[in-house]
């Protein structure tokens, strides 16, 4: 059993469609954003917001598992794209999740 179907319940097929997509395109019109608009759009300035409403006290952890990133690294590297901040590497807590 497959824990996704087409309605997001658990289903003895394999989800392979675009019902997603298809959402987003039929919301972003009802939402009367520019047809150019990307779902990650939603994602980036969710990303610029708790980047700007918590300076000095980001939870990178939190936010590199938000973002499904690899490492932290990965995550302030995107932050600094996304937002006009340059990140104090020195103040950043570095996790070694790969212990032995």
């Amino acid at each position: 059993m497959y824990l996704f179907d087409v309605h997001c319940k658990p289903s003895f097929t394999i989800y392979e469609g675009d019902a997603h997509s298809k959402a987003w395109m039929r919301n972003r019109v009802e939402m009367g954003m520019p047809t150019e608009k990307q779902m990650y759009g939603l994602k980036h300035t969710f990303n610029v917001d708790y980047v700007e409403n918590n300076k000095g006290n980001i939870d990178w952890e939190w936010l590199r598992r938000h973002n499904r990133h690899a490492t932290i690294q990965q995550t302030q590297q995107y932050i600094s794209t996304v937002t006009a901040y340059f990140l104090d590497e020195r103040k950043a807590k570095i996790i070694n999740h790969h212990k032995s």
